[in-house]
């Protein structure tokens, strides 16, 4: 009897018991990383660990997270960060100076949004091993500001519409 009492107990606990927050990082212009509660929106300081100008975060399907960081008169650096350890260090050279929106898609291809000098912003994909960017295309929008890939289709925001 006070067994079956127990099993019915934790049932009943996993059940009722709340989702829990999924983990989200983020990173701001001044080269701060912060922590996010998906479930609370708050935000918690974790380091400022790069240098200004990063602008945007991608996630590989190993779980290593990517920031594009604009050098001014320069090319933008891709760099790897670890969150744990608040470490930034530079992966490839890309030449695209004002990346917008990056994101993993399937097989490990890294998309970006690029802000260059046409009215629209342009997709490009960028070789992390080469640092070459192949153009895809023009996306038609002017502002776009992220990007995501989810279930074989890329998604972003814009906010210069």
């Amino acid at each position: 009897m006070p067994r079956r009492l127990i099993v019915g107990l934790l049932v009943t606990c996993t059940v009722s018991a709340p989702a829990v927050a999924q983990d989200m990082i983020a990173v701001d212009w001044s080269g701060t990383l912060y922590a996010i509660d998906s479930v609370t929106g708050h935000q918690f300081f974790i380091d400022n660990p790069g240098p200004a100008g990063m602008n945007s975060l991608a996630k590989d399907s190993r779980g290593r997270i990517f920031t594009a960081i604009a050098i001014v008169g320069g090319p933008t650096v891709i760099c790897h960060i670890d969150p744990d350890r608040a470490m930034v260090a530079p992966v490839v050279k890309v030449y695209l100076d004002d990346i917008r929106g990056m994101a993993f898609g399937a097989g490990d291809v890294l998309y970006a949004i690029y802000d260059g000098p046409n009215l629209a912003d342009d997709l490009y994909t960028i070789d992390l091993q080469a640092g070459a960017a192949q153009y895809v295309g023009s996306t038609g929008f002017p502002g776009i500001q992220s990007l995501a890939y989810w279930n074989g289709l890329l998604y972003a925001y814009d906010g210069g519409s």
